[in-house]
């Protein structure tokens, strides 16, 4: 598990197929190890719960397989299926370890897990700010990423002639690691002084990285926080001064906004309108998957299309140009390819299951709170990156899991 915790974000960065295996074979060694010493199996019931309905996901994806079976093509079975079918296997080998590893952890262990998750992600901020020196005087970075500046003004690539990557493949896929960073610190680092520096220096990273994502989804947070705050002043009748605190900051954002002038406001407008036009290969294949879905069958639309068979769209009917991806980058839309309207019935559910637990104990407990704005961070990321198959989405559930894990256990310190 502590292996995990560190290992498993890299997935985001061009080792994640090592990673992959690494926390396979350390997986399965746990696994059989533990089956040998214990005699019975003992599950964590909440996030064993949650683990059930994201799997069957997987089983309804893996049933419309059969459905589909004229269109798909030997490569299709020899290249595709392995390969997924191996991924997956080594994620539930993973995610039966964490109900097993949570059911019978104290809170010094939950709290090692989290830390070591932290340092991993911290790792990221210290290493963009390498990158930033690197470019500033002149040398490479050790890591090639894609950090070139494209559709954006030229205004802007003359002061920014590249965004900080990090050590991730590029910055769509650094940005759910800062979000998840900052996070952590927020529920870890006790002092105040030593939380706002590290914070401080996240953000900062953040609007390095120049990535449309990155700011909707930290805008997105706030605005959950911020709503989140004012529920609690209502529910609860009590104002406090951290809630005014949140105001100003807010206030001071869009300050520091109008001072710098309108160049980063010029990014975020003319991305937006550049993705909504059509102008980048990502929103025309999106047009173009969207027709396709449209002329799927009755028993398609229901139950989908097969694990994996975005990588073979042309059997359905799409022209192999009008694709350069296999995924939308969008969880659910591949999901509903995948595995159809019952597919994504159960990806409403599990999510609903995931922010539930923090918004029901969260106006007692700031731990939860932050559990539920985690889960919410994870279903906005859901909508610009699809990394279900990956160690780093599995990564998130375990801080999920772990951060309401470690609440319930300060609960009952309270109650004790």
């Amino acid at each position: 598990m502590y292996l995990f915790a560190i290992l498993a974000p890299l997935s985001v960065t061009k080792w994640n197929k090592i990673v992959l295996v690494l926390l396979f074979l350390s997986a399965l060694i746990t696994f059989f190890y533990y089956i040998t010493i214990s005699k019975k199996l003992t599950f964590d019931k909440y996030s064993f719960g949650v683990i059930l309905i994201f799997l069957s996901v997987f089983l309804v994806s893996l049933f419309s397989i059969l459905i589909n079976r004229d269109y798909l093509v030997a490569d299709y079975l020899k290249s595709v299926v392995i390969g997924r079918m191996f991924t997956l296997i080594a994620l539930t080998l993973n995610l039966v370890l964490f109900t097993i590893w949570l059911a019978v952890a104290d809170e010094k262990r939950v709290k090692l897990i989290l830390k070591l998750g932290l340092l991993t992600v911290f790792n990221f901020i210290l290493l963009g700010y390498w990158q930033v020196i690197c470019n500033f005087i002149g040398i490479p970075f050790f890591v090639e990423t894609r950090d070139w500046m494209h559709g954006v003004p030229a205004a802007l690539r003359s002061i920014f002639p590249s965004r900080v990557t990090s050590i991730a493949e590029e910055p769509n896929f650094l940005s759910p690691v800062l979000m998840e960073c900052m996070l952590l610190i927020t529920v870890l680092v006790a002092k105040k002084a030593i939380r706002l520096a590290m914070l401080g220096m996240t953000v900062v990273i953040v609007v390095l990285s120049f990535s449309g994502g990155a700011y909707v989804n930290f805008a997105l947070i706030c605005a959950f926080v911020f709503s989140l705050i004012a529920l609690k002043t209502v529910l609860t009748g009590k104002t406090r001064i951290s809630h005014f605190f949140v105001l100003l900051l807010v206030f001071c954002l869009l300050l520091v906004l109008t001072y710098l002038g309108t160049l980063l406001l010029d990014f975020i407008y003319y991305k937006l309108q550049h993705e909504a036009t059509g102008g980048s290969s990502r929103s025309q294949f999106m047009v173009s998957f969207t027709t396709l879905l449209a002329e799927s069958n009755l028993a398609q639309l229901i139950f989908g299309h097969g694990l994996g068979t975005m990588s073979v769209l042309d059997s359905f009917g799409m022209r192999s140009e009008d694709y350069l991806f296999r995924i939308t980058n969008n969880y659910t839309l591949d999901m509903f390819w995948e595995g159809g309207v019952v597919g994504v019935g159960l990806i409403l559910i599990f999510y609903f299951k995931l922010i539930y637990p923090g918004l029901k104990y969260g106006f007692k407990n700031n731990t939860y709170l932050i559990g539920a704005i985690m889960s919410f961070h994870f279903l906005v990321t859901s909508t610009y990156r699809s990394e279900y198959l990956s160690t780093h989405f599995l990564w998130v559930l375990l801080m999920i899991f772990s951060i309401y894990k470690l609440a319930e256990f300060q609960s009952n310190n309270v109650n004790n």
